[in-house]
């Protein structure tokens, strides 16, 4: 081999190497960003269940819980995407977007909180919290979505 070749040779390893490393860093990164996503996503489904616990408590004010509330299924919603869970149910994230779309609607919550008991909610969101790619409890929530925060459902 001619010491051309040899050179040419050594300077596609060496450039190799070092997209090999910087792909090591990119998923390091990339990783490190969907665990926090994870984490967070966490959170916002427990802040969810802690705003509904403060609306059905009389001993809490009702506008406080319902910001919290409101507060939890917004970051939940947008989260969600960014999550290792995404992928796998991606149900999840109409799912969420529907609550959040129903809980942030000044127009109807009011009512909605009048009429309906969303602890309901409380077992399949902590259910979810737990196991998020757990498709039955998607398909629960769901339909508890529907039924309990939609003012086209109100009985």
């Amino acid at each position: 081999m001619t010491k051309t070749k040899k050179l040419l040779i050594l300077i596609l390893l060496a450039v190799s190497l070092i997209f090999n490393i910087f792909q090591l860093f990119q998923k390091e990164e990339y990783e490190s960003k969907m665990d926090t996503a994870n984490t967070e996503f966490s959170i916002a489904l427990q802040t969810i269940s802690i705003g509904i616990e403060f609306i059905e408590n009389e001993n809490r004010d009702k506008l406080l819980a319902i910001a919290m509330l409101s507060c939890g299924t917004a970051e939940a919603s947008a989260l969600y995407k960014y999550t290792s869970y995404y992928e796998e149910n991606t149900d999840l994230d109409n799912v969420l977007w529907t609550l959040n779309n129903n809980i942030t609607n000044n127009n109807t919550i009011t009512e909605v909180l009048q009429k309906n008991d969303l602890s309901i909610l409380i077992p399949v969101i902590k259910k979810l919290d737990r196991n998020p790619l757990d498709l039955k409890a998607t398909e629960e929530l769901r339909n508890l979505v529907i039924r309990y925060t939609s003012i086209h459902y109100i009985r």
